[in-house]
């Protein structure tokens, strides 16, 4: 007996087919349903607020679902949560199969998400914390350092910047002294200071500017000619006043406690990274990111400027008892946190001391170090 084959002839896999709902194709257990399931049970909802005027854009609890989603499965650029909304059912499940461009999905994130995070990620932390009991008594500290995107090349130094605001006044002082040398004759003189403000330069140049009114000097320029001596000190005047704005500028964005910034990227301070590829020990533009963890959930986070982490300490749990309303009563971290100011810190604030201090390990477990020191 012979079979008889069937071929599909006229079969098109294009053709429409059901089901039509894509949650039937998604299983039970996948980590889209759970997310779902904590973003409607939490009060995330009540911090999106949609804007009186104009017309009215993508629903925005659908996009905090995208932004939110896609950093979840490690999709951060724009134009990835654009495809992904458009191609991944899970998120097309999630957001009812809407499709923003990444221009929409950009002007959420700077006009609604970035005033509104730190209240959206309180929320989804004490619905965690609710849920799961969250010992919030104990919490894990530890820091890493974060490259930015500014040109590792762009970096100014604030001893640079002192050494040469230093020789600045001295030029300026020689400039003072030509000055009063040339208009002693006719009783004007200036005062010498070892520091010079800027107002005083500027009072310089004004009289200088009236002598350049009055006398109406010829300027020139180019080799093989004279420049008269108001010109010089016109000249010179002008450009100390345009170096000294420029060190207070670069000091006043370095701030009291900073030694370098990028000038791409304010905010950053060069520091040697963990990811060091050249074994060079070179200094990038970075930042040092702090996360404290309960029960292997993230409750807090800070990402600051300061290049080592005891100096972030402070910082960091006042920032967690701002976020939940109290301290925790174990921080918990490494020698890179232990010093006396951190210490005292702790104990003002009724914290247990769970940090060790930077000669812990030589004074418990290093018996050469003990014999000298005794010995000594």
């Amino acid at each position: 007996m012979q079979i008889q084959q069937l071929h599909h002839l006229y079969y098109n896999v294009k053709e429409l087919k059901l089901p039509l709902d894509l949650g039937i194709k998604i299983p039970f257990d996948s980590e889209v349903r759970t997310f779902d399931e904590v973003f409607n049970k939490s009060g995330v909802k009540k911090h999106l607020v949609a804007n009186k005027f104009g017309r009215d854009g993508y629903n925005l609890v659908s996009m905090l679902k995208i932004v939110l989603f896609c950093n979840m499965i490690n999709i951060y650029s724009l134009r990835d949560m654009e495809q992904a909304a458009k191609n991944d059912i899970r998120l097309m499940w999630l957001i009812d199969e809407i499709k923003p461009s990444h221009q929409a999905i950009g002007n959420f994130i700077n006009n609604h998400l970035s005033k509104n995070i730190k209240e959206i990620f309180k929320e989804l932390n004490e619905y965690i914390i609710n849920v799961e009991n969250i010992d919030q008594d104990v919490i894990f500290i530890d820091g890493t350092k974060i490259e930015s995107k500014a040109n590792k090349y762009t970096f100014v130094w604030r001893g640079s910047v002192e050494k040469f605001e230093a020789k600045l006044h001295l030029k300026i002082s020689k400039l003072i002294k030509k000055l009063n040398k040339e208009y002693n004759p006719t009783n004007i003189s200036f005062d010498y200071y070892d520091l010079y403000e800027l107002k005083y330069l500027e009072s310089i140049k004004r009289f200088i500017d009236q002598q350049v009114t009055i006398l109406k000097p010829v300027f020139v320029s180019g080799s093989g000619k004279r420049k008269t001596s108001l010109q010089r000190f016109y000249e010179e005047i002008s450009e100390y006043i345009i170096k000294l704005k420029e060190y207070q500028n670069h000091l006043k964005i370095m701030g009291p406690t900073r030694n370098s910034y990028s000038k791409t990227d304010f905010e950053a301070t060069f520091m040697r990274m963990k990811e060091d590829y050249m074994q060079n020990q070179q200094l990038k533009p970075g930042y040092n990111l702090q996360i404290g963890v309960s029960n292997e959930y993230i409750m807090h986070l800070m990402i600051s400027n300061e290049r080592s982490d005891f100096n972030t300490f402070i910082s960091f749990l006042e920032g967690y008892k701002n976020l939940y309303g109290k301290y925790p009563k174990y921080p918990v971290a490494d020698s890179g946190y232990g010093s006396l100011v951190n210490y005292r810190y702790l104990k003002m604030n009724n914290m247990e001391l769970y940090q060790k201090y930077t000669m812990y390990e030589k004074d418990t477990s290093d018996k050469k170090y003990h014999s000298i020191k005794y010995f000594v």
